[in-house]
């Protein structure tokens, strides 16, 4: 029989517990995590505003250059509008010879309010009963 001396014998080691890691690179940096992510949300958030800055931009941009400029004289189209708004905003003669003349649009309205006020007032019936009939 032979017997081993205890500073022959083979040690086995005890498995590594729980609480000590098995490699020091394992380990997870949560400052640098949260550092990171607060940086990438910030980006995520200043590129959504600047697209949406963007497009409003370009949408006004592209609904004002199809809009009819309504007093630009430079232009034929500005030109007729101002003359338009000229016809519809002054007395002038249409045919002196038919004796025919423009008034302003705000004064026929006006006429037309009072000349149809009148005309139902006129065909209005009386409140009272009369001829006995309810």
């Amino acid at each position: 029989m032979s017997h081993e001396h205890p500073e022959h014998a083979t040690t086995l080691s005890a498995p590594p517990s729980a609480a000590e890691p098995q490699f020091e690179g394992d380990e997870i940096n949560a400052g640098l995590l949260t550092v990171i992510g607060c940086f990438l949300a910030v980006t995520v958030l200043l590129v959504v505003v600047l697209l949406q800055a963007w497009f409003y931009n370009w949408k006004a941009d592209a609904t004002a250059s199809q809009t009819i400029p309504s007093s630009d004289p430079q232009t034929l189209l500005g030109r007729a509008l101002v003359e338009q708004q000229e016809q519809i905003n002054s007395y002038h003669w249409v045919n002196r010879e038919a004796n025919v003349r423009a008034i302003p649009i705000e004064r026929a309205m006006q006429l037309v309010v009072a000349e149809m006020a009148a005309q139902q007032k006129a065909t209005q019936r009386p409140s009272g009963k009369e001829g006995g009939k309810p």
